[in-house]
């Protein structure tokens, strides 16, 4: 048996004295349970005749049985604390002294990892086992050895030192100043300028750490993460924030079949959208997960970067605004001085979801703003953006397929113009004031000006004058050419022939010079030639009529720029997105699907988008008033979206 330490003698004497005083203890407290039991015992002899002297008997026997009990579980237990200690061998000193032998035995070996390195050749390990012999046999020869090729490999590493400067500036240019990368190069760059400045190396690197806040620690890694760039142009990148923290849906196989096999079914339709739905009313409560958790759409979007999917949009060409033309300024600048005189009399709409409506005051009658556009829906337009696998682009159909015209008025007090349900009208009177048609040679033809008034006179105005009595309608049409088109009878130069008659329109009558003078555009049903009774009289006979006809005459070309030039006739004045994101997201590349998804997307859009699209529109008129154009009221508008009008502290910002 091994000799005991100083410290576990005196363990082993403190128990064994601790064991001695707990049997005294138990057999003093037996010998008091024994007298106690017998001054018991004693005591049933002075009892009664009337007691019954079995039950006391039973009752003495117990007490007796429980203290015998007690006693013999006192000893096992004393038994057992007092095991004699037992040494096992892994004491530190041992454990140091086995591993000094170990190490004593393998001097001169090979390393384990020698003998299945497929990278060096048999040259090379007969050189690592002669190295090693050598190193066993004069360790002196080593040593000076190994002061040599640290002389040599440091020759080397300044000399290269200024190559890596060099090269630290141009991947310090790469970097991103926030990036930690581009912390590190900064710090290898100082350090190697203190070196190349005949500074020792802990010197430099501890003059870098401190310069970052940092100790001794940083200016270790400093010289290591330089010793690596400067050999092999590389740094080691830190891996923090790298590891997930949190557990993935996706690293479940099950659940990662089933969101697979979800994508395939919809593989050029999918979006974070439909994925979120799917996996929390589908996939997660059909594995049953109690409770059902759900995900964001933030991590349905990640799930499909995961899978392979990129966010692509698909553009047909390049859209050229030309909202910068001399006659495109010219007229925005009478439109907006236009929308300034009405805006006053206009409701205003506040609050988060802009339901609270603020009328003009009674005095005043309220203008309404009418706004009308056009859209065709076709039956192979797809939506343009798509989450689709990497290196794989979707096949659709060629062309647009069959398609639907719609022609549709907005208010920002009602949304679409049309008759709320409750309102009861007779049957002839129409409920809404949209127009939809299937534009084409075989269907219902082209949507002309024509159409477009009588849709304003026939629907938009009577159904505006039901729903809103006692208020006046303001519509605003956009610049389509379909939209600029004259009445029949308009002072058009363009369309007149040099003679009278021919094929040329009837013009109304007219009126020229200071004094007014009328002038009729046709021939009077008296006049002398019979067969010029009712026809139109030409350019030739109306400038002669006004006198500005020469001797020489006059090409066709030129009596029209006269003509066009007269203030009768310079003053002619012609008469006349969110659904559809709907209708590409619900394509099915059917017709009978378009028809269904055209009246389901009209009725998509709520109409708090409605009111915000309309205060943007109100925001970019304020801006373009005050000198914004192009990026910086696009700009000023996207910073200040509270209200119609955009502050004088936004405008400052981008230098106004």
């Amino acid at each position: 048996m091994p000799r005991l330490t100083k410290h576990q003698k005196r363990s082993r004497k403190a128990y064994e004295a601790k064991s001695t005083r707990k049997n005294n203890s138990d057999n003093d407290s037996d010998n008091m349970s024994i007298n106690d039991d017998s001054d018991n015992v004693d005591d049933t002899d002075n009892f009664s005749v009337n007691d019954e002297p079995v039950e006391n008997d039973n009752a003495v026997s117990i007490v007796r049985k429980l203290k015998e009990a007690a006693k013999k579980y006192h000893q096992e237990r004393a038994s057992h604390e007092i095991r004699r200690l037992r040494y096992i061998g892994n004491s530190v000193r041992t454990r140091r002294r086995k591993n000094q032998q170990l190490l004593e035995a393998a001097k001169g070996t090979l390393a384990l990892c020698t003998f299945w390195d497929t990278k060096k050749s048999t040259d090379e390990v007969d050189k690592t086992i002669a190295d090693v012999d050598d190193d066993v046999s004069d360790d002196t020869n080593d040593n000076n050895d190994k002061q040599s090729d640290n002389e040599i490999e440091d020759c080397n590493w300044n000399n290269k030192i200024q190559a890596a400067l060099e090269n630290l500036e141009i991947d310090i240019k790469k970097e991103n100043k926030k990036n930690e990368v581009w912390v590190r190069l900064n710090g290898i760059r100082l350090y190697l300028q203190l070196v190349k400045c005949n500074y020792s190396k802990m010197n430099a690197s501890e003059i870098v750490s401190n310069t970052a806040g940092k100790g001794v620690y940083h200016a270790r890694c400093i010289r290591s993460w330089a010793h690596e760039y400067v050999m092999s142009r590389q740094i080691p990148y830190s891996r923090r924030e790298h590891h997930a923290k949190i557990w993935s849906f996706l690293w479940d196989e099950d659940i990662l079949l089933q969101v697979k096999s979800y994508i395939r079914e919809h593989k050029w339709d999918i979006s974070p959208q439909m994925l979120m739905i799917q996996m929390n009313e589908i996939i997660l409560p059909g594995l049953g997960f109690a409770p059902s958790p759900t995900i964001h759409i933030n991590t349905a979007r990640n799930y499909l970067k995961e899978l392979g999917y990129t966010y692509a949009k698909v553009k047909k060409g390049i859209y050229i605004d030309g909202h910068e033309r001399e006659g495109v300024v010219v007229y925005r600048k009478i439109f907006l001085e236009q929308m300034s005189k009405f805006e006053h009399r206009m409701p205003i709409f506040s609050g988060d979801n802009l339901d609270e409506i603020t009328w003009p005051d009674s005095n005043i009658q309220p203008l309404i703003l009418v706004t009308h556009d056009e859209c065709i829906f076709s039956a192979y337009d797809g939506s343009r953006s798509l989450w689709i696998p990497d290196g794989e682009q979707p096949l659709r159909k060629k062309g647009n397929g069959r398609s639907i015209h719609v022609s549709e008025f907005l208010t920002d007090v009602c949304g679409r113009l049309a008759l709320p349900d409750e309102m009861q009208v007779s049957d002839d009177f129409p409920r809404e004031a949209c127009v939809i048609m299937h534009p084409g040679k075989n269907n219902d033809g082209w949507w002309k000006a024509d159409d477009l008034i009588s849709q304003v006179i026939e629907r938009a105005i009577p159904i505006f004058e039901a729903r809103f009595p006692g208020c006046q309608a303001l519509f605003a049409f956009d610049n389509a050419s379909s939209h600029a088109t004259f009445s029949p009878d308009a002072l058009i130069a363009k369309n007149m022939n040099l003679n009278p008659g021919g094929k040329q329109p009837k013009m109304r009558r007219t009126y020229f010079g200071d004094e007014n003078i009328q002038q009729d555009m046709i021939f009077p049903s008296d006049y002398c030639i019979s067969n010029l009774r009712g026809q139109p009289k030409g350019l030739k006979q109306v400038l002669m009529e006004r006198g500005l006809w020469p001797n020489e005459g006059l090409k066709l070309e030129e009596a029209r720029k006269i003509m066009s030039q007269q203030p009768d006739f310079f003053s002619a004045k012609g008469t006349g997105r969110r659904a559809k994101k709907f209708s590409r997201s619900n394509c099915d590349y059917l017709w009978t699907g378009l028809q269904r998804t055209v009246s389901l997307a009209l009725a998509s859009v709520p109409l708090t988008t409605i009111r915000r699209y309309a205060r943007k529109a109100f925001r970019y008129m304020d801006v373009y008033r005050k000198g914004l154009t192009g990026k910086a009221a696009e700009f000023a508008v996207k910073k200040y979206r509270s209200h119609r009008r955009v502050p004088d502290s936004v405008l400052q910002s981008v230098g106004i």
